[in-house]
């Protein structure tokens, strides 16, 4: 594994998170409507937040994982994060995941980053597969997920797993 770089596409830079971001993260995990599709209560305090993203710092620094912020080109906001995660012992395989403040869906933002992390995932990282763990009520994860050839591989509970191979 490669330490995490930034990534860019036409309108969107990816970049690592810093404490500087705590409290755009902290909007987004007392979002009701985030939180309905991941198994993850709200937020109740900053601090609760900090702690997760210090968890997250550590965990790009030693390479265990990689989280991207997605910000605008052009203005520079917190729109979302993109993780690389649950990787496979061996490193052949790890789950994508991704999210976006309620008021940035619908507008491109995933269309357009997940091909860029699926290509870093496949050309840099030399995975042979990708997966994806979606809420089966989540509509617009499936449809991304599937756009970009990802195959249902089995359901658990409220979740569905697609993987895309390489």
């Amino acid at each position: 594994m490669v330490p995490q770089p930034n990534l860019e596409t036409q309108n969107f830079k990816l970049r690592s998170p810093s404490i500087e971001d705590l409290e755009m993260l902290f909007q987004m995990r007392i979002d009701p409507e985030n939180n309905v599709f991941v198994e993850r209560t709200e937020d109740k305090s900053r601090s609760e937040t900090k702690k997760f993203l210090e968890m997250i710092l550590e965990g790009i620094r030693n390479v265990k994982w990689y989280y991207w912020i997605v910000e605008s080109k052009t203005l520079g906001n917190f729109l979302g994060i993109f993780c690389l995660w649950n990787f496979k012992e061996d490193k052949s395989l790890a789950e994508i995941g991704f999210e976006l403040k309620t008021e940035h869906r619908g507008k491109g933002i995933i269309t357009e980053v997940m091909p860029l992390i699926l290509e870093f995932a496949e050309k840099t990282l030399l995975l042979s597969s990708v997966q994806a763990e979606v809420h089966i009520d989540n509509m617009a994860s499936k449809v991304h997920i599937l756009r970009n050839d990802f195959q249902k591989i089995a359901s658990i509970g409220h979740y569905e797993i697609f993987e895309l191979k390489f």
